[in-house]
């Protein structure tokens, strides 16, 4: 079997997925920005973009494909912003399922912070796949993993977000949008997915073409990479 490739196109996502085709080989992983990562949105603003953003999304996924929502709830002027709503709800504009709606812990259960939830929602859509019985996972993930960024996802949460991919669907193709510094892309790539990132910063994009998936668990175990095949 040939090699899995590893692609980062620096691009506007919605300009991308407009010029881009996709199949049932596909499968979508997005991580919407919220309004503190886009400084130019108020928060109405930011929800309109986010709500045009989501449907984009949904109308590009294939009907056969998963699709997977990871976000994370912030706090505004003494309120929550539910991303995780935000996204059901443009899933109910799509006409797709919630198959699986699991808990990620970011921080320890019980720890206290101000502003972002210590949790992230993590949602696997489609409109016309539905998870085999084969299969079981767990609600709650009590560790997300070591992350490249604070924000990012965390390792044990991209493999999760591949081994549903893998198990509930025939896909050979991960695209992550809003791909960051491609940690899911090289965890996609390990696991036999080719992997697309877009992402509209050229940073980013640097970053995830040169990340390296083993001198990343080698730099937080101290010692040589472990096998996760």
């Amino acid at each position: 079997m040939p090699e899995p490739t590893r692609t980062v196109d620096q691009a506007d996502v919605l300009e991308w997925l407009d010029r881009t085709p996709l199949d049932e080989r596909h499968a979508l992983v997005a991580s919407l920005p919220d309004y503190g990562e886009l400084p130019e949105h108020a928060v109405e603003p930011w929800k309109a973009w986010f709500a045009r953003v989501a449907d984009r999304v949904f109308a590009a996924a294939h009907p056969q494909s998963p699709l997977v929502f990871y976000q994370s709830d912030v706090r505004h002027a003494g309120t929550w912003i539910d991303k995780g709503f935000l996204v059901q709800q443009a899933a109910e504009r799509a006409g797709a399922a919630l198959l699986l709606h699991r808990v990620v812990c970011r921080r320890p259960a019980g720890t206290i912070t101000g502003g972002r939830a210590t949790w992230s929602h993590l949602l696997l859509f489609s409109k016309r796949l539905r998870c085999s019985r084969r299969f079981t996972y767990a609600d709650v993930l009590p560790d997300g993993g070591p992350r490249v960024w604070v924000r990012g996802l965390g390792l044990t949460t991209c493999e999760e977000i591949v081994r549903m991919i893998r198990q509930e669907s025939a896909c050979d193709t991960l695209v992550h949008l809003f791909a960051g510094k491609g940690l899911l892309l090289e965890v996609a790539r390990e696991q036999g997915l080719h992997a697309i990132g877009v992402d509209l910063s050229r940073r980013q994009c640097l970053q995830a073409r040169r990340f390296s998936l083993v001198k990343f668990r080698r730099a937080r175990t101290g010692g040589p990479p472990q096998s996760q095949r």
